[in-house]
């Protein structure tokens, strides 16, 4: 549901409307909060996937573009890929 939504406020985004406005700007503190969660752990590869990712990616600020890096596989073939590996 939560994703829809977001989809929906960016493909809007242009209007004035303030409620996408909000709805875009925490979804980018939040992915950013995970961003600095994640260096914190010395996680350095961040990817967004799923249908937000293209619809959010041009909100975040350059910081957080800058740490993500592109899927190198689908969510699929790294759910193969990690069950491969814990076997």
């Amino acid at each position: 549901m939560i994703n829809s939504l977001l989809i929906f406020a960016a493909q809007f985004s242009h209007s004035d409307d303030a409620f996408c406005q909000q709805l875009i700007s925490d979804a980018c503190a939040y992915i950013a909060r995970y961003i600095t969660y994640f260096e914190k752990q010395g996680i350095e590869n961040v990817t967004l996937m799923g249908g937000i990712a293209s619809a959010i990616t041009p909100y975040l600020t350059d910081a957080s573009k800058a740490r993500l890096t592109p899927a190198l596989a689908s969510a699929e073939q790294g759910a193969i890929l990690m069950a491969r590996a814990a076997i």
